[in-house]
């Protein structure tokens, strides 16, 4: 095996992103042997475009709003974290100068002082200096009761956050929380200077012509079409080695993968390529294509501010309701099952649409430990206000799975 292909094998989608944005810069291809020696002589000289295939547009480009996985590969380009997760698992100093840990002096004994140093040579794109300040603008930023912040998990335990020079910031944490370096690797810095003067930071100017540190800069955007994004000739970390970064968006799979064959696309990102296409693409002339294991967690959550899933027993119904053996298959094997899929405890796929049953008989079904009453094909119903589910716009349950449930309510609970 190659040691580019080893680079992606056993990542998830989200680091598959970040390796497609570290790959360019040259933070990750800087340790492949051969590309190594090919750019050893011309150092930090950007030359050439790498064009990356989404099926989905990204449209989020504050990376603190809330937004789906595609515009992470934006973000991965465009911004810098305080460290990041490398390949191999391992924790890499970004911003910051040395990855705080217990041993250096950066995270006490008991999980509650942080002290991070940070480097004195990072710059925006503007030109602007990073410093201290910035990492408490992120940190307060992202529990600010006013801006939609997408993730507070975390960082809502941070405490007494001090700038105690340019280049350091210590913090206390409220209660040891042991996910909280991993979530900081994936935390990006943002802009004091600029983001910080925003009355409004959902809607300021930065958010659809974002500034970081990384090794791309924002170019322009045409809707629909593709995100244009230019070398950073002063990045501080290794590359990048591309002059010209395009994110290119492809609603289409097959026209995606036509576009892979013909050149027009030169990284299939984090759609791929699909089954149907392997046999062909593996013999195409001058492209790589590799079968890689993946761990990715499909899932659905519900809206917890909507009253119907307030009560467990329906979210509970709703979850014993799926055909997970038949998702499973369509989500994760796509052709056919095998021993490497593995099971999920809930899918993306919407719950319920098929010709050999009515929705609102299963709907009535499910709702029936909810507390309500009333008459239906399934047996009593109590008659309440509580609002019932609407209807999806797909599904992939068994008919039989909905016919043994509508049977026997009782086997909601019962069922394991």
């Amino acid at each position: 095996m190659s040691d580019t292909k080893q680079l992606f094998m056993n990542t998830t989608r989200r680091q598959a992103l970040s390796l497609l944005a570290l790959g360019a810069s040259g933070v990750v291809l800087s340790g492949v042997p051969s590309l190594s020696r090919a750019f050893a002589q011309d150092t930090k000289k950007a030359r050439g475009q790498l064009t990356i295939g989404f099926s989905q547009e990204p449209t989020v480009f504050n990376p603190h709003m809330i937004h789906i996985e595609v515009d992470e590969g934006i973000h991965f380009s465009i911004f810098d974290p305080l460290f990041y997760v490398d390949e191999k698992g391992a924790f890499v100093a970004a911003l910051a100068a040395e990855v705080p840990t217990v041993e250096n002096g950066g995270i006490s004994a008991d999980g509650l002082s942080w002290k991070v140093k940070l480097r004195d040579d990072v710059k925006w794109h503007d030109g602007k200096p990073f410093t201290a300040e910035d990492v408490k603008f992120t940190l307060e930023l992202l529990v600010d009761p006013n801006f939609r912040s997408w993730r507070k998990t975390g960082h809502e335990y941070v405490r007494d956050l001090t700038v105690v020079s340019p280049t350091e910031i210590t913090w206390k944490m409220e209660k040891p929380f042991a996910p909280y370096p991993s979530i900081l690797a994936s935390t990006f810095i943002t802009p004091k200077h600029i983001l910080g003067a925003a009355a409004d930071k959902n809607t300021a100017p930065f958010n659809n012509a974002p500034v970081g540190t990384g090794p791309f800069k924002w170019k322009e955007r045409v809707a629909g079409d593709y995100i244009l994004l230019e070398a950073n000739a002063d990045y501080f970390g290794a590359g990048p080695y591309i002059e010209r970064l395009i994110y290119k968006y492809v609603p289409d799979l097959n026209v995606m993968y036509t576009q892979f064959k013909t050149g027009d696309i030169d990284v299939v990102g984090l759609q791929w390529i699909t089954p149907d296409h392997y046999e062909e693409a593996k013999a195409l002339e001058g492209k790589v294509v590799t079968v890689v294991p993946g761990s990715t967690v499909e899932s659905f959550t519900f809206n917890m501010e909507r009253p119907q899933f307030k009560d467990p027993k329906v979210r509970e119904a709703l979850y014993h309701a799926i055909d997970k053996q038949s998702t499973r298959f369509i989500t994760v094997c796509r052709r056919r099952p095998r021993a490497t899929c593995r099971s999920s405890p809930s899918t993306t796929i919407p719950i319920c649409r098929s010709t050999n049953f009515r929705w609102k008989r299963l709907r009535s079904c499910l709702m029936m430990q909810a507390g309500n009453r009333g008459r239906t094909a399934c047996g009593p119903r109590m008659a309440s206000s509580l609002p019932l589910p609407a209807r999806p716009p797909q599904a992939t349950i068994s008919a039989n799975r909905c016919s043994n449930i509508c049977s026997n309510p009782s086997r909601i609970s019962a069922l394991t």
